[in-house]
């Protein structure tokens, strides 16, 4: 059999996939990687690599793993299986363009090991809408042994859940399930809104699967960023007595007692963050920063401070980890002031991509969301200032003018219309008004008020206008005390992920 990709995905693979969602691929892999499988799974699994993710369940036998994840900047041989072989090339062949790895994780399912209760991968990943995932069988996968069950032609859109990611019993019953039985070594490709599920291991021997996912290159290279926030996630978890290793609650194991002996699979997470952020950005040149500024926002440049008065060097940032942390170190310093009179600007600001996440918005559109009052920092704007709102400081401008060095139209064009956008949905949605904040009822008014009809078609005109007019509503939603937040150092790495190469 042959391991190249233009034998195995010919034309009736591909129209299997559009039907169905999912395809079975016996043949992809050689002989040579389909016996190294369990080696290396093994290598991982016994490993104290602190930037591997480990997981644990509480089994009738003892506590035992039962997820691995983040190797393949780890495992110098999965890792080339993974990023660059015949799984990737055929991802692009599905998904019919080039891809990215978006996480990878090992399922170990041994003796007792629980299974998975039926869920679509769409619902847990929130930096990206479409994503497909590559499921490389390390063990026979048996029903005995919780083979993989899925629902053929049901990938066009998400069902309800039942608000932590899984299906609910009714929806579960309304579909016909089909198990797929695989040989070590055999690959299944799955649709991000392909339902599917698993059961316990009742055998007497493992089954052990890769689960790879890729993501369009185009939406970006957001593994980091991925790793951050379900590391975030976890952490923040109320725990009860299921086994938590998603952001979904879709894994039914019991979770493992405190007392019980097990590898921490948290270890340093400060520090395995940090490593994400070296190992994994790439180096993305060094062309300086663009001077086009005009002049007020040159002036709002020169004068934003750091620590100890001295200037921030803006004109000489160098890479996107260095775009990023300058922008987080301005929100830390200058985040607690307030233009709303309920929450600060970080809060506000963590608020609002936080609702872009929780919408499925793409990775430009959350750091968007994020950074939309970036102005009000800039021009140091804020309830505590004398003369707050006696005049339009066009926050929007200086912010999308000021990110533009950095971000492409995808980022800056929301936040530049994200004041229009607020002004049109006043005069399109006669309701729209009565909810907004009191800050936010004023600053209309020095903003222009509602728009007119001309006004209103000229806006509808603009490209990207739709996700302005989303990034309005985030931004109401966002001003709610004390509410539960994603953590500072997620948006960072976000940030690193969609500078422009060319800008940093």
């Amino acid at each position: 059999m042959t391991s190249t990709v233009e034998r195995v995905l010919d034309a009736a693979t591909l129209e299997r996939w559009r039907r169905h969602g999912y395809v079975h691929l016996p043949d992809l892999l050689t002989p040579e990687v389909r016996e190294r499988l369990a080696t290396w799974a093994d290598d991982v699994a016994h490993s104290d690599d602190e930037r591997l993710l480990q997981h644990h369940e509480m089994t009738d036998h003892g506590p035992a793993l039962a997820r691995t994840e983040h190797f393949a900047t780890v495992h110098p041989e999965l890792g080339a299986l993974i990023l660059d072989g015949p799984i990737s090339r055929a991802g692009e062949q599905l998904l019919g363009e080039p891809v990215v790895l978006y996480k990878e994780k090992i399922n170990h399912k041994l003796p007792g090991g629980a299974g998975f209760a039926p869920h679509q991968d769409a619902a847990a990943y929130r930096f990206v809408g479409t994503h497909l995932t590559c499921m490389v069988a390390i063990d026979d996968a048996t029903i005995d042994n919780g083979c993989l069950d899925v629902v053929a032609g049901c990938h066009h859109e998400l069902i309800v859940d039942d608000g932590d990611g899984c299906l609910p019993p009714s929806a579960e019953r309304a579909l016909t399930w089909q198990p797929v039985e695989m040989r070590a070594g055999d690959v299944l490709w799955f649709h991000s809104r392909t339902p599917h599920r698993s059961g316990p291991n009742t055998s007497t021997s493992s089954r052990r699967a890769l689960f790879l996912t890729y993501n369009a290159a185009a939406d970006g290279d957001l593994r980091s960023a991925y790793y951050a926030d379900k590391i975030d996630r976890l952490r923040h978890h109320v725990g009860d007595d299921r086994a938590r290793v998603s952001t979904i609650g879709h894994f039914l194991g019991r979770a493992v007692s405190d007392d019980q002996p097990r590898n921490d699979e948290h270890r340093n997470d400060e520090h395995r963050d940090d490593e994400h952020r070296n190992d994994e950005q790439p180096d993305r040149g060094h062309d300086a920063m663009t001077e086009q500024h005009d002049m007020d926002e040159q002036r709002t440049v020169n004068q934003e401070r750091g620590a100890g008065g001295a200037p921030v060097p803006w004109m000489h940032l160098r890479t996107a980890s260095d775009v990023a942390a300058a922008i987080v170190d301005l929100y830390e310093r200058r985040g607690d002031s307030h233009y709303d009179e309920v929450v600060s600007q970080l809060a506000h600001a963590l608020q609002s991509g936080g609702q872009a996440m929780d919408h499925r918005a793409s990775a430009d559109a959350i750091v968007a969301a994020f950074l939309h009052d970036i102005g009000h920092l800039l021009v140091d704007e804020h309830d505590g200032n004398g003369d707050f709102l006696a005049r339009d400081l066009h926050h929007e401008d200086v912010g999308a003018r000021f990110l533009a060095n950095w971000f492409g139209p995808a980022v800056t064009e929301p936040i530049r219309l994200h004041v229009p956008a607020k002004r049109y949905l006043c005069a399109v949605d006669p309701t729209y008004r009565d909810g907004l904040s009191e800050a936010s009822k004023r600053s209309l008014e020095v903003q222009g008020g509602p728009m007119t009809d001309d006004e209103v078609a000229e806006f509808e005109a603009l490209d990207g206008f739709e996700t302005a007019v989303d990034l309005r509503r985030w931004d109401d939603l966002a001003k709610v005390d004390n509410a539960p937040t994603v953590s500072l150092d997620t948006f960072r790495t976000l940030i690193e992920c969609v500078v422009k190469p060319s800008a940093a």
